[in-house]
């Protein structure tokens, strides 16, 4: 269970440095991992992003030295590494509901962020159908869009921008020029020193440029590819967290830091037996 004490030592080591600048890249050094890979497992397994969680804590140890000390909100605002007592203020409500202030003089009641506890279970039982594939370099094109990560607005947010390139007539544009009959849904890597936004690209495979879109090209690596079958909205989101909570921990392999794929094959997207496929770049 490397892996279990890894991302222990990790979670140790944001707490320890609470009230110090804290960068992503140290972070995922504490847990051996590369910072994109440590970034995507942790959003996966909590659905919320490093900085929000560091941010959830910090706020959640400053509303206790709020309400149970003379400690000015100017002093906690530096203490917990912001610049402005009006830039902790907004964190301070954006996860409390009420202002410092009100906090200090009404002792309203306030949110308890605790510490992350990992907690291992058993699994295993239900079978989990992939294969190792080593793939030339491909491209892909598409429309590119950024979302946030912080309160796992990404997930709400994506789906609904598939919704919208399907009735704006955007989608059936793009997948116009598609040589095959699938399209994607493709995560773009994390910027190593943020986890607070990512691109995201509704696209398609293309050995050619497509005009007026934007152009990828993924080198040549080794994948593994799930295979996915069922109603899509059921199956994707549990079958990425079983991925990072099950498959990485117990196969020894890394995340190699390229675009991870979503394969959307032709068919009915709410059929039970309707087919699908994760590709993730890894390295041995």
């Amino acid at each position: 269970m490397n892996w279990l004490q890894e991302m222990v030592k990790s979670i140790d080591y944001i707490e320890d440095h609470l009230t110090e600048p804290l960068e992503v890249g140290k972070i995922a050094e504490a847990a051996n991992a590369s910072p994109f890979y440590y970034q995507r497992m942790f959003s996966v397994l909590t659905n919320m992003s490093v900085q929000t969680y560091i941010r959830n804590r910090r706020m959640t140890l400053a509303a206790m030295e709020l309400q149970t000390t003379d400690t000015k909100v100017i002093d906690l605002a530096f203490k917990y590494q912001y610049d402005s007592s009006e830039a902790f203020s907004r964190a301070f409500k954006s996860v409390h509901g009420v202002s410092p202030s009100k906090a200090k003089k009404d002792h309203v009641p306030v949110k308890a962020f605790l510490k992350l506890a990992i907690q291992v279970s058993l699994k295993g039982d239900v079978p989990m159908d992939y294969r190792l594939e080593k793939k030339e370099g491909f491209s892909f094109y598409g429309m590119t869009r950024n979302f946030s990560t912080v309160d796992g607005a990404n997930f709400k947010e994506i789906p609904l921008w598939w919704q919208e390139t399907m009735t704006d007539g955007s989608f059936n544009k793009m997948i116009s020029h598609a040589p095959k009959d699938e399209c994607l849904g493709v995560c773009m890597p994390m910027d190593p020193e943020k986890d607070t936004d990512f691109d995201y690209v509704i696209g398609a495979f293309s050995d050619d440029k497509i005009e007026g879109f934007d152009n990828y090209q993924v080198p040549a690596a080794e994948w593994a590819v799930f295979e996915l079958r069922g109603p899509m909205h059921d199956t994707i989101q549990p079958a990425w967290k079983r991925i990072f909570s099950e498959w990485f921990p117990q196969t020894g392999y890394e995340h190699a830091d390229l675009p991870e794929l979503e394969v959307y094959m032709e068919g009915d997207l709410n059929a039970a037996d309707y087919y699908m496929e994760i590709w993730i770049p890894i390295k041995r």
